[in-house]
């Protein structure tokens, strides 16, 4: 099939084809270095919304009561 196509074209998928199975390692290794991304990314979110949470509970009126009603729960069972 190939000594049918034109010098060019032959040319061309020298030229591609070891690099298609080069590629194949290095889109394993993005695609790992992708997830490692990914998890860092997940757990820097949920840090971020634990303190979001951590600063909603000490400075708004409603979690301020809360923690408030804890302690005094607290202090009574002592």
């Amino acid at each position: 099939m190939i000594k049918n196509l034109n010098t060019d074209t032959q040319i061309a998928l020298r030229d591609v084809v070891p690099n298609l199975i080069t590629c194949i390692p290095v889109s394993i290794v993005i695609s790992f270095y992708g997830a490692i991304y990914l998890a860092i990314v997940l757990i820097g979110a949920s840090v971020l919304l634990f303190i979001i949470d951590l600063l909603f509970l000490r400075y708004t009126k409603c979690g301020r009561n809360r923690v408030l009603k804890e302690k005094r729960k607290r202090e009574e069972k002592m």
